[in-house]
């Protein structure tokens, strides 16, 4: 299998988005010392999150982890599992169509019309960097041909990746009708 150079380039540099993300997350959380606090003493004093891990996936060494089976709600993280079905289901030159369905979404969106096309590589930029909504469900039509679709198909690739804990219910992690639930250990599984 041999990939563009483009793409190359776009999985390398999502790779680093993943990693600058993680490093973000974890910084708001806890500090690189206070997590060798946290391991050594097993001490959660001071530490306000309701769920966390800290894991080395490839040495199998978990740093510091709290409550990480425990349901969450997944919020904007939702956005990392559009963007991966993005990934590997579409070409990043590939232009898409924005719907009439994907307009108005509420909280953070870049004001989309419908009928305009987009480049899938800048909706993804969108999707991760603005946590664009609008973006999100226009990237999720495009792969699924509904946001229903999507979402099955969202619970299905968790699910082979192991997260088992995982319920997606929309594209962007915005409040639904059904069920939307992920655990830390999960997240780490996904990203």
């Amino acid at each position: 299998l041999s990939l563009s150079p483009s793409c190359f380039i776009f999985k390398t540099m999502f790779k680093v988005v993943k990693i600058i993300l993680i490093a973000l997350i974890l910084s708001n959380v806890v500090s690189s010392a206070e997590a060798k606090v946290l391991y050594r003493h097993k001490s959660h004093k001071g530490f306000s999150a309701k769920s966390a891990l800290l894991w080395d996936i490839t040495n199998d060494k978990i740093y510091f982890e709290r409550n990480a089976q425990k349901r969450v709600y997944p919020a904007s993280t939702t956005k990392v599992m559009t963007a991966l079905l993005a990934l590997e289901k579409l070409s990043l030159s590939d232009y898409v169509t924005v719907s009439s369905r994907v307009i108005g979404v509420q909280q953070t969106n870049l004001g989309f019309r419908a009928g305009e096309q987009y480049k899938v590589e800048d909706l993804i930029y969108a999707c991760l960097l603005k946590s664009a909504n609008d973006a999100a469900g226009v990237l999720a039509e495009a792969v699924g041909g509904t946001q229903e679709n999507f979402v099955v198909m969202m619970n299905q690739r968790a699910a082979e990746l192991g997260a088992k804990s995982t319920n997606f219910a929309n594209a962007h992690g915005l409040p639904s009708k059904g069920p939307q639930y992920t655990t830390a250990k999960d997240m780490a599984l996904i990203f």
